[in-house]
């Protein structure tokens, strides 16, 4: 996929006196809030606690300022997914 700089596109405006889908919520200050349905929530898998503790682990490295990002690998991983996408079309 590639982005053409030269196509502008114009943001969609929301008519506020239109009325919603019934079930949706407005959004809350500040910005959107998802919450999952009680089936949802019974259907979807636990977390696993190690994956807990490693997410726990990377939060607090970029807070601290201290998270380190391998750029080699992360150019691979764009490139590979680049490569994965051209050969579905």
């Amino acid at each position: 996929m590639r982005i053409d700089p030269n196509v502008v596109v114009s943001p969609i405006q929301l008519d506020p006196a239109k009325p919603r889908a019934s079930g949706t919520t407005p959004p809350a200050k500040g910005g959107d809030v998802v919450e999952l349905s009680a089936a949802a929530k019974a259907a979807s898998p636990e977390v696993a606690p190690t994956n807990t503790e490693r997410l726990n682990k990377i939060r607090a490295l970029l807070d601290a300022g201290d998270y380190a990002v391998d750029l080699d690998q992360l150019a691979s991983r764009i490139v590979d997914d680049e490569v994965a996408r051209t050969r579905k079309s």
